[in-house]
């Protein structure tokens, strides 16, 4: 049995680009594209049942994502108050409540995960403004359930996440997946490349938090040893 308390960050999922699983963290959307997360206060209880491991988290509060400012890139072209948050606490307030189990089937790793809190993507809606217009974020409870599964076939790793979520605008259904391949000692060298191809699919017509939902990813990682 393993008890945490604190300030602390938690990965959930399998891809290295299309992370659609990992709600439980709010991400920091100033350091885009880097994947930062911010720290939220929590408690964690984990344990094992035979192999298969139990992960239960419960989280207080929400760490609001602070968005770039007029001078910032990657931003949205009208600006986002980041001072006047609109927040949908629910029944359960400002706890958020959350549940992985993960297992190994027939070689593969699989595991089914479950949140439920206040959304780390928002929504946002117009201040009507027309002097001074913004865009402000709106937080509300949602269910996510997820599925993450990870397989090696020789020097492939299959790997692939869904989720269906409801709560929000509207209940959506995504689904992300691909491989990774490493070229080990390249040109005789200590060096070692590993190529990531991933896509991307997402049932929504119309995606407020990114522009990713129908795409396919390619990247490369060198580790010099």
């Amino acid at each position: 049995y393993q008890f945490r308390a604190g300030v602390g960050q938690v990965s959930w999922g399998v891809n290295e680009l299309f992370k659609i699983t990992d709600l439980i963290n709010q991400k920091d959307r100033s350091e885009l594209p880097f994947q930062r997360k911010l720290g939220q206060p929590l408690a964690s209880l984990s344990f094992y049942v035979g192999e298969d491991l139990i992960e239960l988290y419960t989280m207080h509060d929400v760490r609001t994502a602070w968005y770039p400012g007029e001078d910032g890139r990657l931003r949205y072209p009208i600006l986002v108050d980041n001072d006047n948050e609109v927040y949908d606490w629910g029944k359960t307030n400002r706890w958020d409540f959350a549940g992985r189990w993960k297992t190994r089937l027939w070689d593969m790793d699989l595991a089914l995960s479950h949140f439920y809190g206040m959304t780390r993507d928002p929504y946002f809606i117009f201040n009507y403004d027309f002097n001074n217009p913004f865009l402000i974020p709106v937080y509300e409870k949602v269910n996510q359930s997820s599925v993450e599964w990870q397989y090696a076939w020789n020097d492939l790793l299959l790997k692939a996440e869904y989720t269906y979520q409801t709560g929000s605008l509207e209940q959506f259904e995504s689904a992300a997946g691909g491989f990774e391949y490493t070229f080990g000692s390249v040109f005789g060298s200590a060096m070692d490349v590993t190529w990531y191809v991933e896509g991307i699919w997402d049932s929504r017509d119309h995606i407020y938090s990114t522009l990713l939902d129908h795409d396919v990813g390619v990247a490369a990682r060198l580790a010099l040893n």
